[in-house]
């Protein structure tokens, strides 16, 4: 994110990058169930692809797709698939079009959808050889946390924390970075944390979350792990939490499952269900036993319980309770 990578050689090299990738989307799917992200940037090469394999590594992601926005502008449909998506703005060949995608952030926003920015996003620009943060109604609209600023590059870590009960706050570590931006606070946002050198470090305002660290994924600049963590903490706050059986107990008539949730949640549900039967999802919580089955085919089924509603995809384990 340094102005000096505005040089004619990088910006050379960098387009010839972009140039070589696919204008539409690539994706890659990852183990564990239920999160999706998409990561954007115009500086494709130097932290889309890092930063998404590190979000990759992180338990409960299902899926992550990366976009190059300087070849083109993510569709509705895609965008509105996501749990989060992470926009890192631009350092090198601008947006193809950046009000556009601003218009789409908002939308997706608007709709209950997760954002978060990471530093090229809160850039002002100064020197820049194209747009860097996105236009369209995200702008006009405030929906940042942080007004635009300078990209100071100063090497420090996480600070004072505004806000210790935040979840957006969970495991980010030292967050440890020397790519970043120096912004104020936008109107009706809430400051969580600082820098150890008294600048603005992590945000909130409505369905946007923000932190003026850079994603780059430079060996000086190792701050695409804590976003990465910072990303899943976004999908867990926003999101419902995914669920997963951790034990399954079978017996000769009854059976037990342990199971825990992914995220925050306020409860579970689980049903049983019998071969050609019905069931209903009702009240539960770990361990939960089922006693005097009788010989059949059987489907457990069980759901965390989230701010925003159950999870939609049910964590499930089959089993025969034989003669």
């Amino acid at each position: 994110m340094l102005v000096s990578r505005f040089s004619a050689v990088l910006v050379l090299v960098v387009a010839l990058c972009c140039a070589l990738s696919a204008a539409a989307a690539s994706s890659s799917n990852a183990s564990g169930s239920g999160l999706h992200f998409l990561v954007t940037g115009n500086c494709y090469s130097d932290a889309v692809p890092q930063l998404a394999a590190a979000i990759k590594k992180l338990p409960g992601v299902a899926k992550v797709t990366t976009f190059d926005t300087s070849t083109g502008t993510p569709s509705a449909a895609l965008v509105k698939a996501q749990n989060v998506v992470v926009s890192l703005g631009d350092t090198c060949n601008g947006y193809k079009d950046a009000a556009t995608w601003g218009n789409e952030l908002a939308t997706y926003a608007d709709h209950g959808g997760a954002v978060l920015q990471a530093a090229n996003d809160n850039w002002d620009g100064s020197g820049a050889l194209e747009q860097a943060s996105p236009l369209g109604r995200f702008a006009s609209g405030g929906y940042a946390p942080f007004e635009l600023g300078p990209n100071d590059n100063l090497s420090t870590t996480l600070g004072e924390i505004e806000v210790p009960t935040s979840p957006l706050l969970k495991a980010l570590g030292t967050f440890a970075n020397s790519d970043n931006t120096t912004d104020a606070l936008a109107p009706g946002a809430t400051l969580l944390a600082k820098w150890t050198d008294g600048r603005n470090a992590i945000a909130i305002k409505g369905r946007v979350v923000s932190t003026t660290a850079s994603a780059d994924g430079d060996a000086d600049t190792p701050a695409d792990t804590p976003i990465a963590r910072l990303a899943l903490n976004t999908a867990h706050m926003f999101g419902p939490p995914n669920t997963k059986i951790t034990k399954a107990t079978i017996g000769s008539n009854k059976a037990t499952f342990a199971f825990t949730a992914i995220g925050t949640a306020k409860g579970f549900q689980c049903e049983l269900k019998a071969a050609g039967k019905t069931a209903l999802f009702k009240s539960c919580h770990s361990a939960k036993s089922y006693k005097s089955l009788k010989p059949g085919k059987y489907t457990f089924e069980v759901r965390a319980l989230g701010a925003n509603g159950p999870d939609p995809t049910p964590a499930k384990k089959g089993f025969t309770i034989k003669q």
